[in-house]
């Protein structure tokens, strides 16, 4: 009965790649196929917190961070493994960061600023700016 479930799959699987690869005639997308033999799921900042794994993993508590475009993930490395008690991902990422900060600008000084102005500022790169606003 296993058996015959396992040749059911792959039947389906190459109908369907058959039928997607839109080919008149013998399908080539059974040649194409990649054989996944193991997965793993990882919460977020796990990659980035192994990329220096070797200078934290001496440390008791290590508390790494990733600030992305678009979320900031942290994760809590403890005695060398992750701590998912201590783990989360924020909608906090630097494109949030510099709509607020554009906004905030352009509310309390009506100017309109843009992504490389607030590059410069932080660089403490000159400006036309008034001080105010850096």
């Amino acid at each position: 009965m296993k058996k015959q479930a396992e040749k059911d799959k792959i039947t389906a699987l190459y109908e369907r790649l058959s039928h997607d690869d839109e080919r008149a005639g013998e399908s080539v997308s059974i040649e194409n196929q990649v054989e996944i033999v193991e997965t793993a799921a990882f919460p977020q900042n796990y990659a980035a917190a192994m990329t220096v794994y070797r200078r934290i993993e001496e440390f008791n508590k290590v508390i790494t961070v990733d600030i992305g475009g678009g979320t900031l993930d942290y994760l809590m490395i403890r005695g060398g493994k992750s701590d998912l008690s201590v783990c989360d991902s924020l909608e906090k990422g630097v494109i949030r960061l510099y709509n607020d900060i554009s906004s905030r600008v352009n509310f309390e000084q009506d100017i309109l600023i843009d992504d490389t102005d607030i590059d410069r500022i932080i660089r403490e790169e000159r400006t036309d700016f008034h001080v105010e606003v850096a």
